[in-house]
């Protein structure tokens, strides 16, 4: 019942112009923690994105999301104070093709996110790379506890099949 509900909530706003994940599921509290954070980091290929630029507010959306070989990913939807869905996929074709997971019934669905792409130039000036961000969403500069967290959390499970 809640996955149908946000289900059709993705679907609505992915209609719309602008993308929002709303969060209401889960099983899981999550508080936030603003002591210490580390910055989006290439080296490990974390990433947080956010509905606003700024890390830990209330009431709106993130998703920390770690690349990983051959075009993977895994990761989270959240909201600060509230509940968490791990995914973990791939990057194709101008999407993110996602199993994301109901946590109170443990089963993954398909879920698809577009995102744009912007060529950034290393500081060396010798090679350029290209950063993935989800439409609707901002490349936060440090990643949160509360998003590691999240992440760690996630990271526990085996990747996800649909």
């Amino acid at each position: 019942m809640v996955w149908q509900q946000f289900q059709k909530k993705v679907t609505k706003v992915l209609a719309g112009s602008a993308t929002k994940i709303a969060l209401g599921l889960g099983l899981m509290a999550i508080a936030p923690s603003f002591a210490t954070a580390m910055p989006t980091n290439s080296d490990t290929n974390t990433y947080l994105f956010g509905t606003t630029p700024e890390a830990g507010q209330i009431g709106h959306d993130y998703i920390v999301m770690q690349l990983g070989e051959e075009n993977s990913v895994k990761g989270a939807f959240y909201q600060v104070s509230s509940e968490y869905a791990c995914f973990s996929g791939k990057v194709a074709n101008g999407k993110l093709d996602l199993a994301v997971v109901d946590p109170y019934e443990q089963v993954a669905y398909e879920h698809q996110l577009n995102y744009e792409e912007s060529a950034l130039v290393a500081n060396t000036g010798e090679h350029t790379t290209t950063q993935i961000v989800p439409e609707g969403f901002h490349l936060i500069d440090i990643v949160s506890n509360l998003a590691n967290s999240v992440l760690a959390q996630c990271g526990t499970e085996a990747p996800l099949e649909i």
